[in-house]
């Protein structure tokens, strides 16, 4: 990711150059951009991970209902008629496995 959006920016600075240094656009116009940068997208890349490593500790009921509903966009109804299930199971399910989800410790740590 950091040597695609280095390639993407065609602007090289070195962190250890003074603010003042005008080469290359300078540190401050790079960093005030406005852009997602690298800092940025490692932390939504390392929030992802979490996430995805909480579902995959969810039992298989409560990780299914989070994919169809919040993955996946599928309404309440339907997912409940596709796992063939009653509507209150399908929502005590899911309300189950986000509380589950907000507990985990893996994303409390980068919320």
């Amino acid at each position: 990711m950091f040597l695609d959006s280095r390639r993407a920016s065609k602007r090289t600075v070195s962190l250890n150059a003074p603010i003042e240094n005008q080469e290359a656009g300078g540190l401050l116009e790079i960093l005030a951009d406005g852009g997602i940068g690298v800092l940025e997208q490692l932390e939504r890349y390392e929030l992802a991970e979490a996430a995805r490593q909480s579902l995959k500790a969810l039992d298989k009921k409560y990780r299914t209902v989070v994919r169809l509903c919040d993955l996946e966009g599928m309404r309440y109804e339907d997912a409940a008629r596709k796992l063939g299930i009653p509507l209150g199971t399908m929502r005590s399910r899911l309300f189950r496995a986000r509380a589950a989800l907000r507990r985990d410790p893996r994303i409390q740590r980068l919320a």
